[in-house]
């Protein structure tokens, strides 16, 4: 692929591939990309074919990207899973001044991808920062962009790729946390159990264990000055100080009020309970306590008190 021939405002950076021992760049041209599924992958799907694979070239391609485009990065979104991070998203979306990119699969892949240094990762991170932010510019507005959650384990390498770039930490009590994991498991915590039929109870013990991980990740976040920190329980509250943090503009009060409205369609919330979630009950705790124990119960509460008391200085 000639990188130089190609409108950087159309081409997006969709996965990172190995194909016979070299390792490949895909692109997809983002010109029509529907940002409002919840998901960036969903948008790429709904693309026509040709749109979904505009082009295929060597690693090389995306990192002379971060020579091409300057950064428009506003700020990027850590969670724990199941948090209420779509609904933030789904929240700043609303904003006239923003675009927002949720979990963009490429990011894992450069993760994942084995044999590439930490040197290398760094400079791709920051390449698909710097185009996805360019493109961003091109419809206008700056670009947030929510990781998927287990990169909260690899922090030091995105953080090192974007030093100066505000972040965001989301969290939330670890009980319905471990309901939702358990009863939807995302494909990487699948791919984590390594087995093609799980039950609830593996899955709940895999959850509880990556909930205390993502918990020590967090945690040793805490003497970041880019860094703010907020609970599911304060999203709607703590917006107009998100959208600060990200020196991102006030926007008018209807658009505040369409922001503000996201909340009666994407809250999460625990089996049999509607939305807006807004504690677990007694009967989510005993089904959790009895699918990992009491021990491993009060051991995530104890992760998410330590939690909020270590963080507390940077909460937003």
């Amino acid at each position: 692929m000639n990188f130089d021939s190609q409108p950087i405002e159309r081409l997006l950076p969709h996965r990172i591939v190995s194909v016979q021992n070299r390792i490949l760049t895909r692109w997809i041209n983002g010109t029509n990309l529907d940002l409002s599924a919840g998901f960036f992958e969903d948008s790429a799907k709904a693309l026509p074919s040709m749109e979904q694979n505009a082009t295929i070239g060597p690693l090389d391609s995306l990192l002379s990207a971060t020579r091409k485009s300057p950064n428009n990065l506003a700020g990027v979104i850590y969670h724990c899973g199941r948090c209420g991070s779509t609904l933030l998203c789904q929240m700043l979306k609303q904003h006239p001044n923003l675009i927002v990119v949720s979990e963009p699969p490429i990011l894992g892949d450069i993760l994942a991808l084995p044999n590439l240094s930490h040197e290398q990762r760094v400079d791709a991170l920051r390449a698909v920062f710097s185009v996805y932010g360019e493109w961003a510019r091109s419809r206008g507005g700056k670009l947030v962009v929510k990781l998927t959650s287990w990169i909260l384990e690899h922090r030091n390498v995105v953080d090192s790729s974007i030093p100066k770039t505000p972040k965001l930490l989301l969290f939330r009590s670890p009980v319905p946390v471990i309901e939702s994991l358990s009863l939807g498991p995302p494909a990487w915590l699948l791919a984590r159990l390594g087995k093609d039929s799980p039950s609830r109870a593996d899955l709940a013990n895999a959850a509880v264990a990556t909930y205390l991980s993502h918990a020590r990740h967090a945690v040793d976040m805490a003497e970041s000055s880019t860094l703010r920190f907020v609970d599911y329980e304060e999203i709607s509250s703590s917006l107009t100080a998100i959208l600060n943090h990200f020196a991102l503009p006030k926007p008018s009060e209807s658009s505040i009020a369409m922001m503000l409205a996201q909340n009666s369609y994407y809250a999460k919330r625990v089996a049999g309970e509607q939305p807006p979630y807004v504690a677990p009950s007694n009967r989510c705790a005993q089904e959790t306590e009895t699918l990992v124990g009491s021990r491993s119960l009060e051991a995530i509460q104890a992760a998410y008190s330590h939690l909020k008391a270590s963080l507390a200085h940077r909460r937003i």
